[in-house]
């Protein structure tokens, strides 16, 4: 299961995921900019088989910017000077994530279940992640991916205990951190 970050699947979220089905998974990547009631991105439509489509760029999925209660372009400055508000906002996404990701693995084919998955996420996606309580699902989760968060007390935790791993301390963790990464 792929959960994209604060701008939707656009760069490196489309990337891991084809990286990942050319690798042979399943990737499941729920779109929450697709038709939220909270923050939306009107789709680009279908893009066509034979269509050529970037690989370090944009893909296109979209024909808008995000709008929305929880739509949001972080800006730093904007952060120090309004901390607890953008804490407020990305404790609400946090539940929004959450939710698809319960209703996702609620709703797997048995197969899979057996079989088990592995999460991943990028930023925002990451953060939801790291902070998803996984251990009603055991054995299922068989491992998770963070990319592009740090997992500390930040903007995108609202309190120090939400900054530390919400699921069990048995699944697998690999942290994907850049030395120049502006946000973390």
């Amino acid at each position: 299961i792929f959960m994209h970050g604060s701008d939707g699947m656009t760069y490196n979220n489309v990337r891991y995921a084809r990286k990942l089905a050319s690798l042979g998974y399943i990737v499941i990547a729920p779109d929450s900019m697709a038709g939220g009631e909270f923050r939306h991105r009107d789709l680009a439509g279908h893009i066509p088989a034979h269509q050529p489509t970037p690989y370090w760029d944009d893909l296109g999925l979209y024909s808008s910017q995000s709008e929305g209660v929880y739509a949001q372009d972080t800006k730093p400055e904007e952060v120090v000077k309004n901390p607890e508000c953008y804490r407020k906002l990305y404790e609400n996404v946090f539940r929004m994530r959450s939710a698809e990701m319960h209703w996702i693995l609620g709703r797997l084919p048995l197969q899979m279940k057996l079989r088990g998955v592995f999460t991943m996420g990028q930023s925002e996606g990451a953060m939801t992640v790291a902070r998803f309580d996984d251990r009603r699902y055991g054995a299922m989760i068989r491992g998770r991916i963070i990319a592009a968060f740090s997992v500390e007390y930040c903007y995108f935790t609202p309190t120090r205990e939400a900054a530390e791993f919400g699921g069990s301390e048995e699944v697998a963790t690999l942290n994907i951190m850049g030395d120049a990464d502006q946000y973390f």
